[in-house]
């Protein structure tokens, strides 16, 4: 009985110590098209963290992209997609942070066959997201969209236990967050017309898609909240349908206000009851 205890617990330790995000072989050069909050406060600091080389910025606004450059020790800065264009090297990453109502403008300047990571979301319509689609495909572009809560460390913890078999078969998945935003940050979104599913909650869309796929169909209803009444809707139900088996929701409160009450929860089960996986 002793052995197969400890049978089990090692199958634990060498899944969770084989957790760990797939790492490139050698890093290639990062250039970062856009300079704003969410390039400073995350994408820096992630390359950093993980050691990748960005070796140039660029932004329109006059001495936005030099001042976060000379901050962060990056050498050179940009004010134009077409000068970090003509300088980036043949195996340059272009992460492309801008508002997703400039994705469209931006692409056509990359040189074809570059390789793309795209802020999302990817448009802000549907009609958007099959042009930008598109617009890969026709210039070869080897893109992605910035869709990165299925590699948190959490849940790549996760999903080791379910590929070593260790969480049975999955039937309840939810997501329920409160959390302060500074939506402030970023001045495009003031006149955003949807905001909390495409610039949120759909990390928690995609996080739930890595595990299920494509669900049959989504329930879904968003409104505004009173803490931010300047702004489009901030407040999330869904049900997400995957038949009669299997229970999905995301429900989600974003607000500027009240820092000490946010808190998230992600929960999985499996069918026999005998496991319940949960990260906060």
């Amino acid at each position: 009985m002793g052995d197969v205890s400890t049978s089990k617990d090692d199958l634990y330790l060498r899944a969770i110590a084989e957790a760990g995000p797939a790492m490139p072989k050698a890093a290639r050069p990062i250039v970062i098209l856009g300079a704003g909050g969410i390039v400073r406060s995350a994408h820096l600091p992630a390359y950093a963290k993980a050691e990748f080389p960005v070796i140039a910025l660029a932004d329109s606004a006059s001495g936005k992209a030099a001042e976060l450059a000379a901050e962060r020790g990056i050498r050179h800065s940009f004010e134009s997609v077409a000068e970090a264009v003509r300088f980036a090297p043949a195996d340059a990453v272009f992460d492309v942070a801008v508002p997703a109502s400039q994705i469209l403008a931006v692409l056509p300047l990359l040189p074809v066959g570059a390789a793309v990571l795209i802020q999302k979301p990817m448009g802000e319509t549907l009609e958007e997201a099959r042009k930008i689609r598109d617009l890969c495909r026709q210039r070869g572009l080897t893109a992605a969209v910035n869709f990165q809560l299925r590699y948190a460390p959490n849940n790549l913890a996760a999903v080791a236990l379910a590929k070593a078999g260790l969480l049975g078969e999955l039937h309840d998945l939810e997501v329920q967050v409160r959390t302060y935003m500074p939506w402030h940050l970023w001045t495009f979104l003031a006149t955003a017309p949807r905001l909390e599913i495409l610039y949120h909650s759909i990390h928690y869309l995609d996080l739930i898609r890595s595990w299920l796929g494509n669900p049959l169909g989504i329930y879904a209803k968003t409104v505004r909240s009173p803490q931010c009444s300047d702004l489009a809707a901030t407040k999330t139900s869904m049900v997400l349908d995957y038949g009669e088996w299997k229970r999905v929701f995301v429900v989600t409160m974003v607000t500027t206000s009240d820092r000490s009450r946010s808190k998230a929860s992600f929960n999985w089960r499996e069918r026999a009851g005998r496991s319940r996986c949960r990260w906060v």
